[in-house]
């Protein structure tokens, strides 16, 4: 099925728009009650979980069920139902603008509605083939990721698709740039812009990109693609590799980058970080000499499930090309020696100065500047376990922290989140063994604001020249090379609880 004619959505007014905005708020619709329909089987492909979403949008209560059902589940409404919902003229100007389609089942849009706290943003279905500018599932967790604590100046975001993280990041921005080559996707980001009332957000393909040449940006956030059908002699995350080199060209001093990717893992590479380092100083070039590189993994995907996944993707009816493109993906990750793909947060951060530590300010205990730092983290899966940006910024402190003096270590504290577990182990043979502390944390304290209406927790003020949450850094109290019993004596423990 091809996809609608976007250029018919600029019919719809800002009046109209502000309309079917306001009629949306005023019917309850909010990002839990489109939760609530689209929770079941979300670990599944989206063609498999259809039946039963649409089976809980119909059992949805009141006018928020109607529409749900007809823009987000694709599921045909009686049409008089619809016109009492949104009033007959903004119905009509949905008709005629093709946001709303007629059919012999009912009333339902072609597009599908995405839903990010108070950010609606409009993208095409899975069914309108392998051109479709769609909704990644994994979305919430970049914009999680990036979303900064403090209001920035300078955002861009590299392959915006229909402009989800770019309008998300530009409620706590003065100034977002977003980039992708596909006509398709811009014109339906410059769409949701209008449609959520942003007007700090400019819009350009690669080209008129390229001709700003390197700008300098405090963030820079991007949804790599991974290719499952490469072109003879590449890798599926080639792609990713080098918008994890353009990201690292655009930062200015002291400014972070968040990419979210899927790595290959291969038997005969080194570890994912130490890969992504040397492709840095490769493609980068003296861009990379000040970047600090975190990667935060989540669990590996089955090679056997990425194929499944990838091919529902491309041919969803899941017929005799579904079953082909299965094939040919595995032949692909087969040929390079892929083991399991990886998503990550990718996290970059240019230092203030070359070989100083962004969050201190301070030199090594030798008093030579601070190397910079390659390092990976394993997470939870980004479905559950979403790390916010003053997260993020509290692990870059941590690590900071260690490259500073012995006296500066011993006397920082830990800070406990709620609901953690504390459990000191020790060989019970051995009563001068060294006694190891664990802290198991909370899948909740993970988890971050999404848009400006839950940004206030984790908001700090602004301060020159760590706009990402300094002041308040969660670090180790102490190496355990320096201390032999390293339980955190700064905090009352807390009591085990059964698992």
């Amino acid at each position: 099925m091809p996809p609608p004619d976007v250029a018919r959505l600029s019919r719809l007014t800002d009046d109209d728009l502000r309309a079917f905005r306001d009629r949306l708020r005023a019917i309850a619709l909010d990002v839990e009650a489109v939760d609530r329909a689209m929770l079941p089987g979300r670990a599944l492909p989206p063609v498999l979980r259809e039946p039963l979403v649409r089976w809980h949008a119909r059992h949805a209560p009141g006018e928020a069920g109607l529409v749900i059902r007809a823009f987000v589940a694709d599921d045909p409404v009686f049409e008089p139902d619809l016109v009492r919902a949104f009033g007959a003229p903004l119905f009509e100007a949905l008709i005629g603008a093709g946001l709303l389609e007629r059919t012999a089942a009912g009333v339902a849009s072609p597009y599908h509605l995405a839903h990010y706290d108070e950010t609606l943003v409009f993208v095409d279905r899975l069914t309108h083939g392998i051109d479709a500018i769609v909704a990644s599932p994994v979305a919430p967790a970049l914009m999680a990721a990036a979303y900064p604590p403090a209001r920035i100046g300078s955002v861009l975001d590299l392959g915006c698709g229909a402009g989800g993280t770019a309008l998300v990041l530009a409620a706590n921005a003065e100034r977002v740039i977003a980039v992708d080559d596909n006509p398709r996707a811009l014109a339906l980001a410059r769409f949701n812009a209008r449609l959520n009332g942003v007007r700090n957000l400019e819009l350009l393909d690669g080209e008129a990109f390229a001709r700003l040449g390197d700008q300098g940006f405090e963030l820079v956030t991007s949804m790599a693609p991974f290719d499952a059908f490469p072109a003879p002699g590449g890798r599926g995350d080639d792609r990713a590799a080098q918008r994890l080199a353009a990201a690292a060209r655009q930062l200015q001093p002291g400014g972070r980058a968040v990419v979210y990717a899927e790595w290959l893992e291969l038997e005969s590479e080194p570890p994912i970080q130490a890969r992504l380092r040397a492709r840095l100083d490769a493609d980068a070039g003296a861009s990379a000499a000040a970047i600090d590189l975190l990667v935060l993994l989540a669990p590996a995907t089955a090679l056997d499930e990425r194929c499944i996944r990838a091919a529902a993707t491309a041919a969803p009816s899941l017929d005799a090309r579904w079953a082909a493109l299965c094939e040919q993906a595995r032949e692909n990750l087969q040929r390079v020696g892929a083991r399991a793909t990886r998503p990550s947060l990718t996290v970059l951060r240019r230092r203030l100065a070359p070989g100083t530590p962004f969050a201190t300010g301070a030199t090594t205990p030798s008093g030579a500047p601070a190397p910079t730092y390659t390092t990976a983290l394993e997470i939870g899966a980004l479905s559950t376990v979403q790390p916010s940006s003053a997260r993020i910024g509290r692990i870059l402190a941590t690590r900071d922290l260690l490259a500073t003096s012995d006296t500066e270590l011993l006397s920082a504290k830990l800070r406990i989140p709620p609901k953690t577990t504390i459990v000191s182990e020790r060989e019970a043979s051995d009563p001068a063994a060294t006694t190891m502390t664990h802290a198991r944390f909370s899948p909740r304290a993970m988890l971050p604001p999404l848009g400006p209406q839950r940004r206030g927790r984790d908001a700090r003020p602004a301060g020159p020249p760590d706009r990402f949450d300094r002041r308040s850094a969660v670090v180790l109290p102490a190496h355990p090379r320096r201390r032999r019993d390293h339980r955190p004596h700064e905090a009352p423990p807390a009591r085990p609880r059964r698992a």
